[in-house]
């Protein structure tokens, strides 16, 4: 079974809480774009995979693991046509993008 990828756009302002929380829902939490990547990191959050994020969190939905992408607002329709390329290698890929 595969896992669920939950993507989060975020700009420079970065929801402590929100992250907080569903970080604790998650196995790992990847970054995917340079405006977030200064922004989490700025703030301190924990993060598995700063660089290679989107393909670092599917690897893990892969084998069955919850994953987080924070991402830059504007590489939501890259992470998308992402997703969709990745079903060529079998099912479709669960995932919920939260408005940011």
């Amino acid at each position: 079974k595969r896992g669920n990828l939950t993507v989060l756009p975020m700009s420079e302002h970065v929801d402590r809480d929100l992250v907080e929380e569903l970080n604790k829902e998650v196995d790992s939490v990847g970054i995917f774009g340079s405006v977030t990547r200064r922004a989490t990191t700025a703030n301190g959050f924990p993060v598995d995979f700063i660089f290679g994020g989107f393909e670092s969190c599917m690897s893990r939905v892969l084998v069955g693991e919850d994953s987080l992408l924070i991402c830059d607002p504007d590489c939501i329709d890259l992470v998308k046509l992402k997703i969709w390329k990745m079903s060529d290698f079998g099912e479709p890929i669960d995932y919920t993008i939260l408005s940011e």
